[in-house]
């Protein structure tokens, strides 16, 4: 592999008085190996910066879809009390 992206989510919740406050943090890390001497076109930075925030803008959505669709699971669960 010449390029590899490698992340994880880490969600946590609070309870309230009257609520629940859910908060995520999104860690995602870009490993190139390049050789020692290679040179690199002008604009070169800019054009993987735009893969990058792709990448991580789906990769947050898709999360965002997957913690909704839990939350409404769990939301839907029958409780014991």
């Amino acid at each position: 592999r010449l390029s590899e992206f490698d992340g994880r989510t880490i969600v946590t919740w609070k309870e309230g008085k009257s609520s629940y406050h859910i908060e995520g943090d999104l860690v995602l890390n870009l490993t190139i190996k390049l050789p020692r001497i290679l040179p690199l076109p002008p604009g070169f930075n800019a054009i993987g910066s735009k893969i990058f925030e792709r990448i991580c803008r789906e990769r947050l959505q898709q999360n965002l879809l997957d913690t909704k669709a839990a939350y409404i699971q769990w939301a839907e669960t029958p409780t014991t009390k």
